[in-house]
C-alpha cells in the first residue's frame, strides 16, 4: 500500500483526534496599525482568507497586500487599515503542523 506523506498525516490526525477548528478573527482598522495578530496559532497556510472591508488581500504584495507569519499568527499589512475598516482573517488551526508529524 503507498500512502503519501499528507495521507498518512491525515489518518494520524483522526486517530489522536487533531482535527481542524475553523477560526475567524476580526479587527478594526485605526488608520496607524499594520499587524494582526491571530487569535490562535499556528494558521493553517493553505486556508488563510485575509479581507479588508470584505475585500480579499493578496498574499506577499507588501505595498498593498499582507505578509504572513503563519507559526506565530502575523499577519503584517503593507499598509494601515483606514479607522473604522474592518480586518478579518479566517483560516483553520491545528495543534500539531505537518513538519512536526513528519
Amino acid at each position: 500500500m503507498n500512502l503519501s506523506y499528507g495521507s498518512m498525516i491525515s489518518e494520524e490526525r483522526i486517530a489522536v483526534g487533531d482535527l481542524a477548528k475553523y477560526i475567524h478573527d476580526e479587527q478594526i482598522g485605526d488608520g496607524v496599525t499594520t499587524i494582526l495578530i491571530t487569535s490562535e496559532q499556528p494558521v493553517g497556510t493553505a486556508t488563510l482568507l485575509v479581507k479588508k472591508d470584505g475585500t480579499a488581500q493578496v498574499e506577499g504584495t507588501a505595498s498593498g497586500g499582507y505578509t504572513v507569519d503563519y507559526q506565530r499568527g502575523v499577519i503584517t499589512f503593507g499598509t494601515a487599515a483606514a479607522s473604522s475598516a474592518t480586518l478579518t482573517a479566517d483560516y483553520q488551526r491545528i495543534s500539531l503542523t505537518d513538519d512536526t508529524w513528519v
